[in-house]
């Protein structure tokens, strides 16, 4: 007993010289705020880059082909800007990862002094010129310029995040973390993620001078990084041990209200860059008013409206599935935050696919069919990502889903059914688009806006099929109590 009060006024006096140290501190504060805003602005400089196919001149997307071939311009077009678009998912793929790191750190600090504030924000200021190295790679891939510059970025941050593990893991800060965090062993997981930074910034520099595209590839391994050190972490703790794979190697990295904060800001903004554009391609311009009058000019726009309004409302559905998918998690794992971000960085595409239907919806040629096709499959690789991250929950049932989500409940079948909603409806636009061009657009805005209504349904079945579950469940208790009852 002696020894219990020992260890408590021990404790008291522990937390009380804490609690006394941060209120000599003016400056320390909670890091929840920084941490929302770090989400936040990451995930603008993540979607952003996509800008660069958005902005492209018009101009340049309708000089028609040299032989007269002019149903084969968007074709080209985008045939032409294959490079630009791998671009972007390898800048998208590259700030992730980057973010990931970022999110290591923060799960270890609590509180943040100016100190620490300036550095993260100095951290998050160099990370916004990556949209402008990725935008020069994209639109001159044959500029290793671009390149170099990318590697200086990610030097310059990674250096200042190395800075930043130094100053608060240090014995004096040590009021900056969470009371629970072993120093020692995540300090070192912190190190060895910005050395690793730094030796792939090297070696991709080294590389770039003989052969570009080897470069990049190496680049995008910036991305697994993190991953990587997180499975080398877990292995060190458990070693070799078949009978613990994967659950416990591939396990949570990420936090998941930070995943849903950082995924919310993705679809957040590309909604917003929806909105740019139909608020810069709508609004006629004074010699269309002039001549026709603002409401006849207003009403020649209407394809442009209802592109913007599918685009829209294709966002707001994938976000539903992206929230019901997440709702029925308690964690997330490795896997998990793979296909979520190659998800996200589809997701970043439907501002280009709003800008296609913007410029050629309703035109009922070939311009138009391709439009609605490239619209399909970036559709088709949404939806199948959340399929493919409800099947990866389901098969680590135990670690990821909630314990109330048990085996083919209907809460479960529900789910599954709303992650093939999509999928599903793209395919079927997408066959559509072959019977020919004057369905292909019409096909794609009705199949999108009546997509909600499905979603009604399923869930009007999946609640009588839970209220008959209950109505089950609540007669056998009955009979088994009137069973057990003596009298």
């Amino acid at each position: 007993e002696l020894t219990k009060v020992l260890f408590c006024w021990v404790g008291l006096r522990a937390n009380r010289k804490l609690n006394m140290s941060l209120r000599l501190r003016s400056d320390v504060s909670r890091a929840d705020r920084l941490q929302t805003f770090t989400d936040a602005t990451i995930a603008i400089i993540a979607t952003i880059q996509i800008g660069t196919m958005t902005r492209t001149e018009t101009s340049s997307w309708q000089d028609g082909d040299k032989d007269g071939d002019v149903d084969c311009n968007l074709y080209c077009y985008l045939k032409s800007r294959g490079v630009a678009i791998a671009v972007y998912f390898l800048g998208f793929f590259l700030v992730s990862g980057l973010w990931t790191g970022l999110v290591r750190l923060f799960r270890s600090v609590c509180h943040t002094d100016d100190v620490l504030l300036t550095l993260k924000l100095f951290t998050i200021g160099v990370m916004s010129f990556l949209p402008l190295a990725v935008g020069l790679l994209a639109s001159y891939p044959a500029e290793s310029l671009a390149v170099y510059l990318t590697c200086i970025v990610i030097a310059i941050e990674t250096v200042v995040e190395l800075v930043i593990v130094m100053y608060v893991f240090r014995k004096a800060r040590a009021d900056l973390l969470y009371d629970n965090v072993d120093i020692l062993f995540t300090r070192r997981g912190l190190v060895i993620t910005e050395i690793a930074k730094l030796v792939v910034c090297g070696l991709v520099a080294l590389v770039n001078i003989g052969s570009q595209d080897a470069a990049i590839v190496i680049l995008v391994g910036m991305f697994f990084i993190p991953l990587a050190v997180k499975i080398l972490e877990n292995y060190m703790k458990h070693g070799l041990n078949m009978q613990l794979f994967p659950t416990e190697y591939f396990k949570e990295i990420v936090q998941k209200d930070r995943l849903e904060f950082f995924s919310d800001g993705v679809f957040s903004i590309s909604a917003t860059l929806i909105l740019l554009d139909v608020s810069t391609e709508v609004v006629p311009n004074q010699s269309q008013v002039s001549l026709d009058g603002f409401s006849k000019s207003l009403m020649k726009e209407w394809t442009s409206l209802v592109a913007y309004v599918v685009s829209f409302v294709v966002i707001v559905l994938l976000w539903f599935v992206h929230h019901s998918v997440f709702h029925a998690l308690q964690q997330v794992n490795i896997l998990l935050h793979l296909v979520n971000t190659a998800s996200l960085a589809l997701v970043g595409v439907i501002p280009l696919v709003s800008k296609l239907l913007l410029l050629h919806g309703g035109d009922a040629d070939a311009n138009d069919n391709r439009a609605v096709q490239f619209g399909c499959l970036v559709l088709f690789g949404c939806g199948i990502s959340h399929f493919i991250m409800w099947t990866i929950a389901i098969w680590n049932r135990e670690e990821v889903v909630k314990p109330s989500i048990n085996c083919h409940t209907p809460t479960e079948v529900y789910i599954i059914m709303k992650t093939t909603v999509l999928p599903i409806v793209s395919l079927v636009v997408l066959f559509a688009t072959y019977g020919g061009n004057h369905v292909s657009y019409i096909a794609f805005c009705l199949a999108v806006l009546f997509a909600p209504v499905i979603f009604a349904v399923l869930n009007w079945v999946s609640s009588l099929r839970r209220f008959r579950r209950q109505g089950e469940l609540d007669h056998q208790s009955s009979t088994e109590a009137a069973a057990s009852d003596p009298l």
